[in-house]
């Protein structure tokens, strides 16, 4: 029927009017698409130049890194508590909030002063951070001056209306140079996110500068904790799917029939080997393309070219896994796929000078084309359905528009779509389906075991792509079945090649809606490189047509009956390598006496000169004597737990930076002056959780350290939407010094405030103190001192803690140090 022109019109018109559909419709279902995208990524890192220079930010003339991203949690926040897809396209329609956007970073090696400024998609500026070392000088501005700075020209130069926000936190910190920093926090007033969420506004002043403007939305922890739950059973899914596919196609599709086709002399590995190291290394330079994003990672306390290697060494390993991962893959689909399918064209023959012109391949690659469009109509009319059901999925899964910010955009969609094309048509299709149709031979069950292996294939390939956040968690693998089954169905009657096509162009488009969308200069090079390559097998086949100047109507004999075994090379009877092993022999070091008494002697040398003393004490303290001691702190603080508390007993540790810090710069008898108040020693933590309830519920915990000496410190973490009481600044201040005067006996004339912070939340304010106490001689003259924090939520205290402050510059260089180490 396929080989009739009517089947072939109508098919031709179906895939268009799928496409027209698609076209049509697909704003529903992505809606960073409807964004006016007028900034390419040229103009971002041109606009940002142009506006440190205009305001006099340092360092100016710097690196830099940009990306183009979107705000997936917020976005996932507002589709399924804060109001659903249309309240989130309001969002930025309307000019309330862009979650999609351009970052350019701007920044120097060994510098910890760096900017990040963000654009709307149209190219206006839309906020900044000026990110200043703790050394950088400043004024000491009081809070009334500060919060003058923050609001001055707010609405000319960036086009922010303060009539329409309300003031709800503010922090002041003094930096040890003096210089004292300023945050004030405001919440739009004329719109909710949902019953929880806002569109905050984030001003803050450092010295006398204004160093930001953030406009950002504040997701609830509650949302958090109920996504993250909800996100459980795609992962389990997932991660079971993907244990099946590495035993049934990893261990026994690829290596086991890899193994059994070496044996009949099946195999054909060169022209596995090209195209997995070809695709291998295309996605390796897709690696190197997204460096202008992998920047805005850096940390500039660590050197330039330290980043760079380990990025290029990252590739390199890249290469070589997939590389590995792909030519097995390969092998293992087209050699069992030969045995099992004689009907087929033989894989690796498809674009021979004896096949590239014929009807046959021209017309399995038009169908992969003509398809594609019917899927991408498939994709639009599932997620309309399952919207009707009341299922919920991400509205912009299939793509990532940061794909703009690459070098080269054309190359993230080209790269990713033909490793997926390729490889899973390989893995997930011919391994599988083909493994059971051999099996079936061998117990006169072939289209039964065929039939079985369709429907294994189809639930592994959807559940395997199950940890996108869909709800039911299933929702991802029924939508895959079917195509999967359809793939499927054409790998049994066609081979690979028109499964391969049609997954790889589907890619593309999607992955490409983007560059497709944006409206910025130069982009019309972009969607031409996509195009040219996205076609690439028909201008293969149009070149062989030119050549032979005819179309070849028969194959002749290149299907894969017509394959035959090579010949067997006989062996040299005359030469044995087991008669040239002498299994009885032992090696001569076990032998020597010398060698043997050397290594004794050297052990115990070891033994005798090594330090196997640890610089922190042994743990003292039982299991249940911890647990008495942490009851009865629980006790004095009329915390009781009743069943539906779990209690939770671990040993710990708790060395770090700052143990290192202590250790290296002020040696080991102040090392152990401060263990055990300042420095943690080795202990037990007893916490206690909750066993059900709602997700609030069980974020609420309760946990206990004791120390060695018997110490106990309770910290306490609370959900936000817990209720409690409503302090101001000087009535929580007055708290948080009873507390340190109970806690630790200090006089108020010992302590010296540096930073207050208030943090609204939905049913209480928290608070947070900072105090430095009167410090050692040894560290002020490391630039540290000794300090106290103090955490309030409400009208209760919920964790105390003393520290030693460590020094930006000693982080930093210690930082850099480590990076000399590069990790492979």
């Amino acid at each position: 029927m396929e080989r009739k022109p009517l089947f072939w019109i109508i098919f031709t018109a179906i895939s268009f009017f799928c496409f027209l559909y698609f076209i049509n419709n697909f704003n529903r279902a992505f809606p960073s698409l409807s964004l006016d995208i007028k900034m390419n990524r040229t103009m971002a890192l041109d606009s940002s130049k142009n506006l440190i220079e205009d305001n006099n930010w340092k360092p100016n003339n710097a690196n830099t890194a940009v990306t183009f991203s979107s705000e997936r949690e917020i976005q996932t926040f507002v589709e399924l508590e804060g109001g659903g897809i249309e309240k989130f396209k309001s969002l930025f329609e309307d000019s309330l909030y862009f979650p999609y956007g351009w970052t350019v970073r701007h920044f120097d090696e060994k510098n910890p002063n760096e900017i990040i400024v963000k654009f709307k998609p149209s190219g206006d500026p839309y906020g900044f951070y000026q990110k200043l070392g703790e050394d950088e000088p400043g004024d000491s501005l009081d809070r009334d001056s500060a919060f003058a700075v923050a609001i001055k020209n707010l609405s000319p130069d960036w086009n922010i209306d303060l009539s329409n926000y309300e003031l709800i936190d503010e922090s002041e910190k003094i930096k040890p140079n003096g210089r004292i920093d300023h945050q004030f926090v405001f919440k739009r007033k004329d719109i909710n996110i949902g019953d929880e969420g806002s569109i905050r506004l984030r001003l803050s002043v450092s010295g006398d500068k204004l160093t930001e403007i953030n406009h950002y939305i504040e997701v609830p922890e509650g949302f958090k904790r109920r996504f993250s739950e909800m996100r459980s059973s795609n992962d389990m899914i997932a991660f079971s799917a993907n244990m099946f596919m590495l035993i049934l196609y990893g261990l026994l599709g690829c290596i086991y029939g890899i193994f059994i086709l070496i044996r009949q002399r099946r195999i054909l590995w060169r022209g596995a080997l090209k195209w997995g190291l070809l695709i291998s290394f295309i996605q390796s330079l897709m690696q190197i393309n997204f460096l202008p994003m992998l920047w805005m990672e850096y940390d500039t306390s660590t050197t330039m070219n330290s980043f760079l290697i380990q990025a290029i060494i990252g590739a390199i390993v890249n290469f070589l896994a997939m590389g590995l991962i792909y030519t097995l893959s390969f092998i293992a689909a087209e050699g069992l796929s030969r045995k099992a399918f004689p009907n087929h064209v033989q894989f690796w023959k498809l674009f021979s000078s004896r096949t590239g012109n014929s009807y046959t391949v021209l017309g399995q690659s038009l169908g992969g084309y003509l398809g594609t469009a019917i899927f991408m109509f498939y994709a639009l009319a599932f997620y309309s359905f399952s919207k009707q059901l009341g299922w919920w999925s991400p509205t912009d899964t299939e793509y990532d528009p940061n794909i703009l910010a690459a070098y080269f955009p054309w190359l993230t969609s080209i790269a990713i779509s033909l490793g997926a094309g390729f490889w899973e048509e390989c893995l997930f299709r011919a391994v599988p389906i083909a493994g059971a149709a051999l099996i079936g031979e061998r117990y006169g069950r072939r289209n039964l075991f065929i039939g079985i292996g369709m429907v294994v294939q189809s639930l592994i390939f959807g559940a395997a792509h199950a940890n996108y956040p869909v709800q039911p968690a299933y929702a991802r693998v029924i939508e895959l079945m079917i195509p999967s089954l359809v793939f499927g169905a054409l790998y049994i009657k066609y081979g690979l090649l028109p499964g391969i096509i049609m997954h790889y162009a589907y890619d593309v488009a999607m992955i490409s809606l983007q560059i497709f969308s944006a409206d910025v200069p130069g982009i019309w090079i972009q969607r031409a490189i996509i195009i040219f390559f996205l076609l690439v097998p028909i201008w293969v086949i149009l070149l062989y047509r030119l050549r032979f100047k005819r179309w070849f109507h028969k194959l002749g004999s290149v299907y894969n009956k017509d394959w035959e075994l090579p010949p067997l090379i006989k062996e040299n009877s005359d030469i044995s390598l087991k008669s040239n092993l002498n299994k009885g022999a032992k090696p001569k070091i076990f032998k020597n006496p010398v060698l043997i008494t050397l290594s004794i002697v050297g052990i115990t040398l070891w033994i005798i000169s090594s330090n196997f003393n640890s610089n922190f004490s042994p743990l003292k303290l039982s299991k249940s004597e911890a647990i008495e001691l942490a009851e009865n702190a629980f006790k004095n603080e009329n915390i009781t737990f009743g069943q539906e508390w779990k209690r939770e007993v671990r040993a710990t540790n708790r060395s770090g930076v700052q143990e290192q810090f202590v250790w290296m710069d002020l040696g080991k008898e102040m090392f152990n002056e401060l263990k055990g108040n300042y420095i943690s020693d080795v202990g037990w933590i007893i916490r206690y959780r909750m066993r059900e309830g709602d997700v609030d519920q069980r974020a609420e915990e309760y946990s206990c350290f004791i120390d060695n000496d018997g110490k106990t410190s309770i910290s306490i973490k609370l959900p936000e939407s817990k209720s409690g009481n409503n302090l101001n600044e000087s009535e929580a201040r007055e708290f948080a010094e009873k507390i340190i005067l109970d806690r630790y006996s200090l006089e108020l004339n010992q302590l010296v405030e540096l930073e207050a912070s208030s943090l609204t939340r939905p049913n209480r304010i928290d608070w947070f103190f900072k105090f430095k106490e009167s410090s050692l001689d040894s560290l002020n003259e490391l630039n540290s001192d000794l300090r106290i924090n103090v955490s309030i939520a409400g009208d209760k205290v919920i964790n105390t803690w003393r520290e030693v402050f460590i020094p930006e510059g000693w982080r930093r260089a210690n930082e850099e140090k480590n990076s000399k180490f590069i990790p492979l």
